[in-house]
């Protein structure tokens, strides 16, 4: 899902990747994405507005919606 809202190829993709330094993904984005995951995984816990800006990396967002 972040290959398809980012470009990238999913074998590029590490949970360790910085979403701004590494993959320039931005405060828009970042929200395209966790709506997205949000639709897709509708059981998962909800990201507030106001814990956006502290996912830095693929894996703390993956650690707040495990599958």
């Amino acid at each position: 899902m972040v290959s398809e809202k980012t470009g990238y190829p999913v074998e590029m993709l590490d949970l360790d990747m910085a979403l701004d330094s590494d993959l320039g993904i931005d405060s828009i984005k970042r929200v395209e994405i966790l709506s997205t995951l949000q639709e897709r995984l509708p059981g998962a816990p909800a990201i507030g507005p106001e814990h956006l800006g502290t996912l830095r990396t693929l894996g703390e967002i993956a650690r707040q919606h495990p599958l």
